[in-house]
């Protein structure tokens, strides 16, 4: 019988450098799809109102109601600005998802953790 022998490990040495280039961005959401060329495009945006310049906002305080709201001109409207985008190819996205599976998990942990 042929003897069964791990198979040997090969262990790096990796050196993470930040690259001068690098910027750190807040995002609120993400969406992507696959391109072309089978990779996933993937968008991280950050939502917003817009803030009004000039208007009137008129309040009767013995009803407690607003009366005239001239502030917004697209009272339900939302910027969505692309912050980032980056190209992931497919062969990667378990490895990806994994990642992101895990951090949120652990975020989850440690909110959890907080509010007790």
């Amino acid at each position: 019988m042929p003897e069964n022998k791990p198979e040997p490990k090969i262990i790096l040495d990796v050196d993470i450098v930040k690259s001068a280039s690098r910027c750190v961005l807040p995002a609120t959401g993400i969406f992507g799809a696959l391109n072309n060329q089978g990779q996933l495009v993937a968008h991280f945006y950050v939502e917003y109102a817009e803030m009004p310049t000039t208007g009137k906002l008129a309040i009767d305080l013995s009803e407690h109601k607003v009366v005239e709201n001239s502030l917004s001109s697209r009272p339900n409207h939302l910027n969505r600005e692309i912050v980032a985008t980056i190209v992931i190819p497919t062969s990667l996205t378990p490895a990806f998802a994994e990642w992101f599976r895990n951090q949120a998990d652990l975020a989850a942990t440690m909110t959890s953790i907080e509010m007790k």
